[in-house]
Parts: C-alpha cells; structure tokens; sequence
C-alpha cells in the first residue's frame, strides 16, 4: 500500500527502502538517552518530509498526524538534550 502511495507521488521505489531504513536507525537512537536527540532529529526529517508530502498532495486528514508527531519528536529531542552527545562535544571542545 505504501508502495503504491509513493508511486502515486511520483517517488521512486527506492525512496520506501530509504525513508524506512531512516526510521528505523531513528528509532533505535531514541533507545538510549545519548543518542536520543540524534534520533528525534532525524525522525523529524522524516516527519517534516512526510508533512510535506501529504499537504502538497491535499491528504489534510493524515497530515494532521504527522504534524503532532513532529512536534513531539521534537520537544523529546528537546527535553534529551542535555544528555546528548552532541552537547557533550560541544563542551569538550569549548575545554580544550
């Protein structure tokens, strides 16, 4: 079903393989509090794109979900920040 959704869109098959791969390596940095905020940004981009996606193509109903879900993936990556390791090495580099 997904398939033919994005085939519809005039996305490449390759794009399915792609934007699931990401998902899933997002999820899995959303695991553990250090990689967290790594995980909701790039689930972010994905949400973003997906917004973007279904709001271009009139598919207001569903877009109103990937909407929500990006703005919580963002505030988890918000409230995860003072344990990244992003902000880890932005210390360690202001130290040296």
């Amino acid at each position: 079903m997904t398939v033919g959704h994005f085939r519809e869109w005039g996305y490449g098959n390759w794009l399915v393989t792609a934007i699931a791969s990401m998902e899933l390596i997002g999820a899995i940095l959303l695991l553990f509090p250090v990689t967290a905020t790594s995980g909701a940004l790039l689930l972010s981009l994905v949400m973003a794109g997906a917004t973007y996606t279904l709001i271009s193509h009139d598919v207001w109903r569903t877009s109103a979900i990937t909407i929500t879900t990006l703005v919580l993936l963002l505030g988890l990556g918000y409230l995860r920040w003072n344990q990244s390791w992003i902000l880890a090495m932005f210390k360690m580099g202001g130290a040296a």
